[in-house]
């Protein structure tokens, strides 16, 4: 059984040589994320397709750790920096998302990276950012030291607050956004998937910030625009 977002009937050599395309069944996100065992076929689907995305964008995916991490592209071989609209709606907001660092004996590069997950609830599908970072000994390989590893995401995780943790998910979204409103996955007619900007709700706990007010802090899946699952 093949289960995808895509009709194969747009894909003619697929659909005469691998799948038997009048059985096809037609079946409703919005009904499959009401079930625990459909949801995860679901958050599969979304994941592939939101692995692919990043990727075109110079984010590769680090399976030992299960995190996307910023590669570096083309003929750079210590450093890149990506601009981005920032908060502040200045488009000159920029941040290096991968260094080359010697400290001592310890060379390493430096990836800004982070974990996601689909989060299900009753009105649909919720995208959660995770921001993490991740150090390679040559840009590729994770550091096999261990406690080098440790060390280092401690010295930064210790220094960022709140605020830092949430610029971090703000550039994300807008780096793959393109500083737009939503993140497209999917573009195919009929599969349209996309990530909304933002879902403001109350919670019962969380670290309060300072009594400052902020835009929404998580990014939606828009169930309207993805209706059927083939």
């Amino acid at each position: 059984m093949i289960h995808s977002f895509f009709d194969a009937k747009d894909y003619p050599s697929f659909k005469e040589q691998a799948v038997k395309y009048e059985t096809h069944k037609p079946l409703l996100v919005r009904d499959l994320i009401k079930d625990v065992q459909s949801r995860r076929l679901v958050s599969e689907l979304l994941n592939l397709e939101f692995k692919d995305t990043c990727f075109k964008k110079g984010i590769g995916f680090n399976k030992q750790y299960h995190r996307y991490y910023f590669m570096l592209k083309g003929k750079q071989s210590q450093e890149r920096i990506e601009y981005y609209d920032g908060r502040a709606k200045r488009k000159d907001t920029h941040r290096t998302v991968v260094a080359y660092k010697e400290y001592g004996l310890q060379k390493f590069y430096r990836h800004f990276a982070f974990e996601t997950k689909f989060l299900f609830a009753d009105d649909g599908i919720y995208l959660v950012i995770n921001p993490q970072y991740l150090f390679t000994s040559d840009a590729k390989n994770p550091l096999e030291d261990k406690k080098a590893i440790t060390t280092l995401t401690n010295y930064l995780t210790s220094r960022e607050r709140t605020q830092q943790i949430f610029n971090h998910v703000h550039f994300i979204f807008s780096f793959l956004a393109n500083g737009g409103q939503k993140l497209s996955i999917s573009v195919f007619p009929g599969s349209e998937i996309e990530i909304l900007k933002y879902q403001e709700f109350t919670v019962n706990f969380g670290i309060p910030l300072d009594n400052k007010q902020f835009d929404k802090p998580l990014s939606s899946y828009n169930r309207d625009d993805q209706q059927t699952l083939f």
